[in-house]
């Protein structure tokens, strides 16, 4: 590698940890295959933004991993709520969450069982109540609409 190599090769790792520092990941390279995993921020910070006026999404969308990222804000979210794992968990419960707040499967599991992974039973709870296919037929208010879903 001559010299001009080397010296791009430092200046894009030296980019790379400033980026890390700025948003508080700082155990080396960020790669999607998990080979090397970034530091979640704890839910201290994400309760602490919470609480700040931040939204589960911004929260996330500013993290290296997302997902976990807006998992761990919808938690803590319902959490600074008091409705972190109190509803229990049953179709008609589900189906007014749905229905009559307009929560999302995530948030809609996050009450129920506590763990925002769980949406896929919280959508089960919602066919058993309204009937088979109704999850997919359910609208909230929020992404795209296609033609075969409720009003």
């Amino acid at each position: 590698m001559n010299w001009t190599g080397r010296r791009a090769a430092d200046q894009r790792r030296t980019q790379q940890a400033r980026g890390r520092r700025r948003h508080g990941y700082q155990n080396g390279p960020q790669r999607r295959n998990g080979a090397a995993s970034p530091v979640a921020p704890s839910r201290d910070a994400i309760r602490e933004e919470l609480q700040q006026g931040r939204t589960s999404d911004q929260i996330a969308h500013a993290a290296v991993d997302i997902r976990t990222t807006w998992f761990i804000a919808l938690e803590e979210e319902a959490r600074l709520a008091g409705e972190l794992n109190t509803i229990e968990p049953s179709a008609e419960n589900v189906a007014w969450l749905r229905d009559d707040r307009h929560l999302r499967w995530e948030r809609i599991a996050v009450r129920i069982y506590g763990d925002a992974g769980r949406a896929n039973n919280a959508r089960r709870l919602y066919e058993q109540a309204r009937g088979a296919g109704a999850a997919k037929r359910s609208y909230t208010g929020r992404g795209r609409r296609f033609p075969d879903m409720d009003p």
